[in-house]
């Protein structure tokens, strides 16, 4: 459609909400129009508005909410603001923007390779030093995890979504499950920073009393100055309840010791005590 010398657009209606910034037209054909951001739209009874942006034909949204109250499918005028008044406004937005001090902080920055900027205060810019290791980090499109081998550090549908993998920080390995792999047939086998479960066919005989299924974080080094912390996950003698035992300078473990029970019904954790090894 050709857009004709008139001062002002006013093709079809505009429902305009008190309250609301969104202007919605019907049969408005805005985009066309050619409008601008800082035209003035005026309602059926004479006011104002300065418009912020044309999203649609039929969309416009406005600098602030309408103050004028509302209408329904009215008459609109949308006033075309002269190019003078535009350039002026965008000059006073640069000047704006040039006197905060940040973009004649970057100029006198010199440029050096595999250095990025970075600020140190209002108006203040420095340059820090950017890795390979930092590239390549930023140009991944996986998640980045903990570790350094295998999949411990790569996206995909066993490690989605989690930060640390067994075997990261020193902690368990990629086989944890008691008796599978690692051929351990009770807690007691399992190497210290070892996290572990446990469950139906194969139970550990030293598992708190005999509970089938459970899970626990093992740590310490060797075989003496030890300690274990196990849960139970199923099994009403066990579940919501945690133990706790250690092996101390000359090795072997003490008992079992219940140290903290959630009692269910108002989600209270209770703390009884730790184990004692000489």
């Amino acid at each position: 459609m050709a857009v004709t010398a008139s001062p002002f657009w006013d093709q079809g209606t505009a429902t305009l909400t008190d309250g609301s910034a969104t202007v919605t037209g019907q049969g408005t054909n805005w985009l066309a129009a050619l409008l601008r951001p800082l035209d003035q739209i005026e309602s059926a009874d004479g006011r104002r508005a300065t418009i912020l942006s044309i999203n649609s034909n039929t969309s416009i949204t406005l600098d602030r909410p309408w103050q004028g109250g509302s209408q329904t499918a009215g008459t609109y005028k949308i006033w075309r603001t002269s190019d003078e008044v535009i350039y002026q406004a965008n000059v006073q937005r640069l000047s704006a923007a040039l006197g905060t001090g940040n973009i004649e902080a970057l100029a006198e920055v010199t440029g050096a390779a595999d250095r990025i900027p970075y600020f140190t205060g209002p108006a203040a810019i420095e340059l820090t030093q950017l890795t390979a290791a930092a590239r390549a980090l930023l140009a991944d499109t996986t998640v980045p995890r903990s570790g350094t081998s295998g999949t411990q550090h790569r996206n995909n549908t066993q490690n989605d979504a989690r930060f640390m993998q067994p075997g990261a920080f020193g902690l368990g390995a990629s086989g944890n499950a008691i008796n599978s792999p690692s051929g351990a047939t009770g807690i007691a086998d399992l190497a210290a920073s070892t996290f572990f479960t446990h469950a139906s066919g194969s139970a550990p005989g030293d598992a708190p009393l005999g509970a089938a299924q459970g899970a626990g974080l093992k740590i310490g080094g060797g075989s003496a100055w030890q300690a274990t912390i196990w849960t139970g996950l199923a099994g009403a003698n066990v579940q919501n309840r945690w133990f706790g035992r250690v092996a101390g300078s000359s090795g072997g473990n003490s008992g079992w010791t219940e140290f903290a029970t959630r009692e269910t019904a108002h989600g209270v954790i209770d703390l009884m005590r730790l184990p004692v090894v000489s």
